[in-house]
């Protein structure tokens, strides 16, 4: 396997893995946010306490942000172009003189 189907393979992989999640909860968050707005059992969590409520609210976001970030740092980093490796030069080496 060349370096290329490492990288396409560990994209897909990462997509399934974490950015599907991630967008799930991004979409189900608003969700949440509606269930701060109705009385007595607040987002099916046996909970009315509307702190905590908006805690999860926040986490789901923050986790769900990072989880569509990270095939794209996949992505990226698998396929950028290598830069040439640098020359290395004696400096013991005399200079040729010109032509």
């Amino acid at each position: 396997m060349n370096n290329r189907t490492v990288g396409i393979v560990l994209t897909i992989v990462t997509v399934m893995f974490c950015a599907l999640p991630g967008l799930a909860m991004l979409c189900l968050a608003p969700l949440g946010v509606l269930g701060l707005y109705q009385q007595g059992d607040l987002m099916g969590m046996g909970n009315s306490d509307r702190a905590s409520t908006l805690i999860v609210i926040v986490l789901m976001l923050c986790v769900g942000v990072v989880g569509v970030m990270i095939p794209i740092l996949v992505g990226v980093l698998a396929f950028r172009k290598k830069s040439a490796p640098a020359v290395v030069v004696d400096i013991n080496e005399p200079i040729p003189p010109p032509a």
